[in-house]
């Protein structure tokens, strides 16, 4: 086994066929003094014979690692190589005697990061260095180990890795930006944190250069439907994107901290009221819903849509456009689904322009629909209309029985009336 730390080689050659030799901590510790090795090489010996054949010198590695790592997180001299930090890091993680204290080894974990911090493009607080540090090259692919701990070093606020990404997202952003780009799409990309602020949200806007209008609102509200729950390990590179995007927004610097690990809806939602209710004709946004990407999965998406919809525009989704043929016919359909199950408060089929009525003068809950779904003639022609669509077929014979059992004569009638309507 080896490990290298900034042309440190360490190989520890156990050969087939060969019985290892078990080493003690303390050989480990006397070889490093008497060849007077520096706290980084000591801890490259350690990794090494951590890999060890020997059960024995495993675990003599182990206890001769604990060691260095508290000293080198206390600020004993030295830093480590990307490599070697994240062998050290895994190697904690999985020590057994460690475990035994989550608080300590997240304590010593955290210490770590700050002392590395530099990995990232940062200034580390400690005093502590290493010849390496000035020259060490930014490694984005450490950015899931610090995201475990990130809200507490703040690394992001000390890290110069936003501005040296910065001008490559630029290129990137200006390079998606076409006839056919999507604001919708960036943020998607940039994920959760650019919803950090309504200030954060225009900036990022702003910094797109991307014209918003209908189909642009409209393609935000539907990414929002699908994505609205999305988090993940990707949440500290949103941060980071994200600030990247925003460090040179105007003439000066963003200052504001960007940390958000799931989409504010009640951000956006403040934004698209204050900027764009007044601008955009909403029956077209509405319209804009025809599109491949649209999908209603469930009642939290319907609802999360008729939320954002309903009270940027301050009216409901017309019905030209909920009862008109789509081309996309699948996405139409999990709308209506959606919108027949759902409960009245959610949607209410009330103002269908072409209703039949209740037996008997019964109320709709009575009558087996709440919400007036099967009331409306409208859904029954639109429901048949899709039909036509053999990939459908199954879905809306699903969506009648359901109806059928609910409230059967009224189904029954609103089937035979659709003819003559």
């Amino acid at each position: 086994s080896n490990i290298e730390n900034d042309g440190f080689l360490v190989e520890i050659d156990e050969s087939k066929g060969q019985k290892p030799i078990p080493l003690s901590a303390e050989y480990l510790a006397s070889l490093c003094k008497t060849v007077k090795l520096g706290l980084p090489q000591a801890i490259s010996i350690g990794l090494a014979a951590a890999h060890s054949q020997s059960k024995t010198t495993r675990s003599e590695a182990s206890s001769f690692l604990r060691v260095l790592a508290f000293e080198l997180a206390a600020g004993g001299r030295g830093t480590l190589n990307a490599n070697a930090f994240k062998a050290l890091l895994e190697h904690i993680k999985t020590d057994p005697v460690l475990q035994k204290d989550s608080e300590k080894v997240q304590e010593l974990i955290r210490n770590l990061c700050e002392l590395h911090i530099f990995l990232l493009g940062g200034t580390p607080n400690s005093d502590s260095s290493s010849a390496n540090e000035a020259d060490q090259p930014l490694d984005i692919t450490l950015l899931p180990v610090f995201s475990e701990i990130s809200n507490e070093i703040g690394f992001l606020n000390r890290s110069s890795v936003s501005a040296s990404l910065n001008d490559d997202i630029k290129l990137i952003a200006k390079e998606m930006i076409n006839d056919n780009f999507s604001i919708a799409g960036l943020l998607s990309d940039l994920g959760p944190a650019c919803s950090a602020s309504a200030s954060a949200l225009r900036g990022i806007i702003q910094q797109s250069g991307v014209k918003i209008d209908e189909s642009q609102i409209s393609n935000l509200l539907v990414m929002l439907m699908k994505d609205h729950k999305s988090t993940g390990a990707d949440n500290d590179l949103s941060s980071v994107l994200t600030n990247g995007l925003l460090s040179t927004k105007g003439n000066g610097h963003f200052k504001e901290e960007i940390k958000c690990s799931k989409w504010k809806l009640d951000v956006v939602l403040d934004v698209l009221i204050l900027d764009y209710r007044a601008k955009m004709n909403w029956e077209l946004v509405a319209k804009s819903f025809d599109q491949p990407d649209f999908y209603v999965e469930d009642q939290t998406s319907l609802a999360v849509l008729l939320q954002l919809f309903r009270s940027s525009a301050q009216i409901d989704i017309p019905n030209d456009v909920m009862f008109t043929r789509w081309n996309n016919r699948k996405g139409q359909l999990s709308l209506l689904r959606a919108a027949i199950t759902a409960p009245p408060q959610l949607y209410n089929f009330s103002t269908s322009p072409k209703k039949q009525q209740t037996l008997d003068g019964m109320d709709p809950s009575s009558a087996g629909t709440p919400n007036e779904a099967w009331l409306s003639l409208d859904l029954y022609a639109t429901l048949l209309n899709l039909a036509f669509d053999a990939e459908l077929q199954s879905s809306i014979k699903e969506i009648f029985s359901r109806g059928a059992k609910s409230c059967p004569d009224l189904l029954l009638l609103g089937l035979v009336t659709i003819p003559s309507s």
